[in-house]
């Protein structure tokens, strides 16, 4: 009886993966907000709103591992998929659900990108113990319609 305790009480925290918090992995940490003060314009990109909607203030966007994208516009429609089979890659949302946070490319040994939407930045899920694949659903996408010879 006490193991199936210890077990319910164990499935119930949240875990990440040795060295990392929810300031990322130490070999490649989550960016502060205050990076971004000193190093970048705060004005938000004119999609800005289309893709992650006016409710999210771009100054805490991306800081520290986080679902950043699950109530995120780009992640709304994840349910006029849901009859479709098979998936096609613009249906695929389950990057909406990962954490994730900017990094310092020169300070990370984990994989990254470079954003999309703010310039000079970079995101990783990796850091917070997540696969990327926002990356391959935009791989995936970019190729639709396309012959190749």
């Amino acid at each position: 009886m006490n193991i199936y305790i210890a077990a319910i009480l164990i499935a119930g925290i949240p875990s990440l993966a040795h060295g990392q918090s929810s300031t990322g992995n130490v070999e490649c940490p989550c960016l502060p907000a205050d990076y971004f003060e000193y190093h970048d314009n705060w004005d938000a990109p004119v999609d800005y709103e289309t893709k992650i909607g006016a409710s999210k203030d771009p100054k805490q966007y991306g800081i520290g591992c986080s679902e950043h994208d699950v109530d995120a516009q780009i992640c709304s429609d994840a349910n006029d998929c849901t009859l479709i089979v098979p998936l096609p890659p613009e249906c695929d949302k389950s990057f909406c659900k990962r954490s994730w946070c900017y990094v310092d490319p020169d300070n990370c040994s984990r994989l990254h990108n470079p954003s999309s939407l703010f310039k000079d930045r970079h995101y990783s899920y990796a850091t917070c113990g997540e696969l990327d694949q926002f990356t391959y659903t935009e791989r995936l996408k970019s190729l639709k319609d396309r012959t190749f010879q």
